[in-house]
């Protein structure tokens, strides 16, 4: 500065004179503010041991804040050292919440108990009567289910009965299976096994039905018969028109009364004997080791003359 003392100093001797000169000041300074903060410290415990409403053992740092934003004391001192003295009486409010609560627990664990002690002894009451009634009412289901399996049972066996004999009436009197429902009804109609109370018109109409599938495959089968006897005839190659004429005198042939069902069927039944004719074939082919040994250098001519040899 400008004072001629400190400029007659070198360096570090103004260093030195200064830094005596200022630290026990500071030395003076940190223990005014030690002593002030103590006794913010000390007053800051007093208001809260003497209570701050709303202040709880869990209250949060916002919480606290909000509650002691007023205090000077709180003011005055450095959040860690606030945060010490308030922790420190938030663990004994804490502990008098904890054994506030404790005491509040073990009272409703006492009135709890006397309530389920009564409750005990209503509910074993309870329990006796719902045990009787719950007896009663099984003896009387178990009747009521009985008694509605006897009549499930005999209903059934009555329908069983109704649908036998209308089976029954339809192989004495429907033999061919060209004719509609309404036209075999006229067959029937008279006939007293067709008329029941338990047989529905849907129900007769698919016994009817049923009756006629059986009727088309057991026609379907005999056919097939006939065509199978005369396979060797007719070969896998010959029309509908053409195969014909070689089945048409054969028992069986009129088993199926339209053309057009034999033609279907002739087609069906040519389609199986290709198909098993091509398994054979490739069964043969596989089984015989000369063709497997040749494998693709053998031509069709040779693996025919092959099989025709082994035969």
């Amino acid at each position: 500065g400008d004072d001629p003392r400190f400029g007659a100093l070198p360096e570090r001797a103004r260093v030195k004179a200064f830094d005596e000169r200022v630290f026990p000041l500071k030395q003076e300074e940190k223990r005014r503010r030690e002593r002030e903060a103590d006794e913010h410290r000390e007053a800051l415990a007093q208001d809260l041991r003497a209570g701050i409403p709303g202040l709880k053992g869990r209250s949060s740092r916002a919480e606290v804040d909000m509650l002691l934003g007023s205090n000077p004391h709180y003011a005055a001192l450095q959040p860690a050292d606030r945060e010490d003295v308030v922790k420190a009486q938030q663990r004994i409010i804490l502990e008098e919440e904890l054994e506030a609560e404790r005491h509040e627990e073990r009272k409703r664990r006492e009135e709890r108990r006397r309530r389920e002690e009564e409750e005990y002894q209503k509910e074993c009451e309870d329990r006796k009567r719902r045990r009787e009634r719950e007896a009663q009412e099984r003896e009387e289901e178990d009747r009521a289910r009985a008694q509605r399996r006897e009549d499930e049972r005999k209903a059934r066996e009555v329908r069983d009965q109704a649908r036998a004999a209308f089976t029954a009436c339809l192989r004495d009197l429907v033999m061919v299976p060209g004719l509609s429902y309404e036209e075999a009804e006229d067959l029937f109609a008279q006939d007293p096994r067709s008329d029941h109370a338990m047989l529905t018109p849907n129900d007769k109409r698919d016994l009817y039905h049923s009756h006629l599938r059986t009727l088309q495959q057991d026609a379907e089968e005999k056919f097939r018969k006939v065509l199978q006897n005369k396979r060797y005839d007719i070969g896998m190659h010959l029309p509908w028109a053409e195969a014909r004429g070689l089945v048409e005198l054969e028992e069986g042939f009129d088993e199926v009364p339209l053309d057009a069902d034999r033609e279907r069927i002739y087609d069906r039944w040519v389609t199986d004997m290709l198909r098993e004719a091509k398994l054979e074939m490739r069964r043969a082919l596989r089984d015989n080791d000369e063709i497997q040994d040749r494998g693709h250098k053998l031509s069709l001519e040779e693996a025919k003359a092959i099989l025709k040899h082994e035969k």
